[in-house]
């Protein structure tokens, strides 16, 4: 399980996103923002 909310979810305030990682409605990502999902997702997953 990768836990996306974990990744991005600022730890101030846990209801909403990190502030440079939304897209100014506080709902969906900015690019940044996935980049930082992408960087969440272990590579050992891809190997086999």
């Amino acid at each position: 399980m990768i836990d996306f909310d974990r990744a991005v979810r600022d730890p101030a305030q846990p209801s909403r996103l990190l502030p440079g990682l939304q897209d100014g409605d506080w709902l969906h990502l900015n690019p940044k923002g996935y980049g930082v999902l992408a960087g969440a997702v272990p590579t050992e997953l891809f190997r086999r």
